[in-house]
């Protein structure tokens, strides 16, 4: 059972052992009816497509930089205190106190590590990832190209252990004032994958852009990349000039700094149109 001590929850050695070493983030999702997406040995939180949850039981929200175990979870995600995390994770959920949701835990009551971005590998398949882009997503072929030439997409490629061959993603590049790779989102290029996945550390402040011209005074913003490409494809088969505005993709729901940074970069952008899926998110 929970002993509190002047009002606060405390908590044994064996009750944080059990909660730091024992217990699986992914396991705790799937238990409280976390509304999780498969995409292949991992899974990713619906609402917020940044937080993945690995098979080994760690857990990633690389849209705020965390990453850690099922305390991380509840600490950051659940808002509970420490004590109020390891004794729900104990299984005394049933005794949490309502101040434990206000606390505000310290570094040294976490085992956070910094993650560091890595800008995912180059590989050599282009032909797959131009015959998913262009043959799957309709995508056109010029502006594929040019992009390509502006080094903010290309193909990554990683062994897969569950169909034990090679598969190709395409990755969308997000980039600084000074062309340096901050972010990076992947997409699975076959036609049946269903991957989609934030890479660890991703500076959402630098989405994947779409620059216009000189002279674009439009921002347009999109949630997916795809959709950022889509768009520009249209305008470009109807005759119409893709660069006369600039395109941003969020990769899902992110934070407002991706739109306010590429605003101070580029003052002169007079209009903003949000270009999103009409859904709760």
């Amino acid at each position: 059972m929970a002993v509190t001590k002047n009002g606060r929850l405390q908590f044994t050695d064996e009750q944080y052992k059990i909660a730091r070493y024992e217990t699986s983030a992914l396991e705790y999702a799937r238990t409280h009816n976390y509304d999780l997406v498969q995409m292949g040995r991992h899974y990713r939180l619906k609402e917020h497509d940044s937080m993945i949850f690995a098979p080994d039981g760690r857990w990633f929200w690389n849209a705020q930089g965390i990453q850690g175990g099922a305390l991380e979870l509840l600490m950051h995600y659940e808002c509970m205190s420490l004590p109020a995390a390891v004794l729900a994770l104990a299984g005394e959920r049933d005794q949490e106190q309502t101040h434990s949701n206000t606390y505000k835990p310290k570094p040294e009551d976490m085992n956070i590590k910094p993650v560091v971005f890595v800008a995912p590998l180059r590989g050599a398949n282009y032909k797959q990832m131009y015959s998913y882009l262009i043959k799957s997503r309709g995508i056109d072929h010029q502006l594929i190209s040019q992009l390509v030439k502006d080094k903010i997409i290309y193909p990554t490629t990683f062994k897969s252990l569950e169909k034990n061959s090679e598969l190709t993603n395409v990755v969308f590049v997000g980039v600084d004032e000074n062309g340096i790779s901050r972010s990076a989102f992947q997409r699975g290029c076959s036609s049946y994958s269903t991957f989609k996945m934030e890479t660890q550390g991703s500076h959402k402040t630098y989405p994947f852009a779409m620059r216009g011209s000189d002279e674009s005074t439009t921002l347009c913003v999109f949630e997916g990349a795809i959709d950022a490409l889509s768009h520009a494809t249209i305008q470009k088969i109807s005759d119409m000039d893709w660069q006369q505005c600039h395109r941003i993709s969020q990769g899902g729901n992110a934070p407002i700094e991706g739109i306010t940074n590429f605003l101070t970069a580029n003052p002169n952008v007079r209009t903003v149109e949000i270009c999103m899926d009409n859904d709760g998110p």
